[in-house]
């Protein structure tokens, strides 16, 4: 009887592990996964569905802290760059919260968001951002942070674009030049379709126009 009840007490300590876990995962906005179908290869998802991945301070704490695990982490050979919800990728910077920060706060959120997209850009194994949706503001910055890029969106013209020519420019020249890029997207047709789609919950319809 004693036996019975041992066996019974571990198998429900199992079961609420095995919940507590699952729970603690969905309640990550970022997080670690290896992709188990091929081995070397992990995943490091976005997940924040109801806000379109918008960039938070948590957020941004959690992607860090990911970034920081797979510079150490001589397992992972590969890591993709991917969003939990189908059809979204990265709204950019969370300004719903952005609207409650001190100027302190932004400034600091600013810095950590470049440090960041600095160590995914020079993390030593190859890096694939797969765009699923728009990616707008800091989520246009996390793809052009990878070394490549899976997507159809007027976005991934303009990346390879700034790639091509960035070999034949200094640094800041270089920079200068991916912004410039960057701004003749602000007027494309794609660009207001993706936010109408945003702000009327809908999937967007994109023409390359």
């Amino acid at each position: 009887m004693f036996l019975h009840s041992f066996r019974f007490a571990r198998s429900n300590v199992k079961v609420l592990s095995r919940r507590f876990i699952q729970v603690q995962a969905a309640e990550k906005q970022a997080l670690l996964k290896p992709i188990e179908s091929h081995p070397g290869v992990w995943g490091l998802a976005l997940n924040r569905p109801q806000s379109k991945n918008a960039i938070s301070v948590a957020l941004l704490q959690q992607f860090r802290e990911c970034l920081e695990t797979v510079l150490y982490d001589k397992s992972v050979r590969v890591l993709i760059l991917h969003s939990t919800t189908v059809g979204s990728f990265c709204a950019g910077a969370d300004l719903i919260e952005r609207r409650s920060m001190s100027q302190v706060q932004v400034t600091k959120f600013l810095t950590d968001l470049r440090d960041a997209l600095g160590k995914l850009e020079a993390l030593p194994m190859p890096t694939i951002a797969a765009i699923d949706g728009p990616a707008l503001g800091g989520g246009l910055e996390m793809s052009l942070a990878c070394d490549l890029r899976v997507a159809a969106p007027l976005a991934l013209r303009a990346a390879k674009q700034a790639i091509s020519r960035s070999e034949d420019l200094a640094l800041e020249t270089g920079l200068d030049f991916e912004r410039a890029t960057y701004e003749t997207l602000l007027k494309t047709q794609d660009r207001l379709e993706a936010l109408s789609a945003f702000k009327e919950k809908r999937k967007p319809l994109f023409k390359g126009e």
